[in-house]
């Protein structure tokens, strides 16, 4: 099941062999100094958070929940408390509010 999942997510990737741009309706702008983070590796802090949102998505599948805004929130929310360095921890915060803002 893991390889399936795994095989989908590389199958989807652009025949370029650029990487997949997340975007949203609204622009909306994440102030990433309310999780500690600086404002000058904004772009790796981006690449980070739709990481793990990625792998929320994978696991809420993998745990043959429907995905929604709310099973990803919940996973996401569990997972923040079991990650053990600080910095994880506002990975995880940011893209909870990822998610919360920009979810559908």
């Amino acid at each position: 099941m893991e390889f399936a999942v795994f095989y989908f997510l590389m199958a989807s990737q652009p025949a370029s062999g650029g990487a997949l741009k997340f975007t949203s309706g609204k622009n909306t702008m994440i102030d990433y100094s309310l999780y500690g983070l600086d404002d000058k590796d904004v772009e790796l802090y981006r690449e980070q958070i739709y990481n793990l949102v990625g792998k929320s998505v994978v696991q809420v599948l993998l745990s043959n929940r429907p995905i929604t805004k709310q099973s990803i929130l919940a996973h996401l929310i569990k997972e923040v408390e079991r990650q053990p360095e600080e910095y994880c921890q506002k990975l995880h915060r940011a893209a909870i509010e990822v998610i919360g803002v920009n979810g559908r």
